[in-house]
């Protein structure tokens, strides 16, 4: 994972499904997306670690014209 630097950590309720399919469609470099819960069952819990920063920086555009 030493080549996936640069990670981003939020909680929430958007779906996951979309930033999974934006991440594979999207990115040009690896990613690696880990999902929880949080402690009270209410918001998922996401890490996202990503080779580039272009990446991660698109990602978080992208992000917020999500739905929810």
């Amino acid at each position: 994972m030493s080549d996936l630097a640069y990670g981003i950590k939020f909680q929430t309720s958007k779906q996951v499904t979309a930033m999974e399919d934006w991440l594979k469609k999207s990115c040009s470099g690896k990613t690696l997306l880990n999902v929880g819960l949080s402690d009270d069952l209410r918001k998922k819990e996401v890490e996202i670690f990503f080779e580039k920063t272009q990446d991660r920086d698109r990602f978080k555009a992208f992000y917020k014209s999500l739905p929810g």
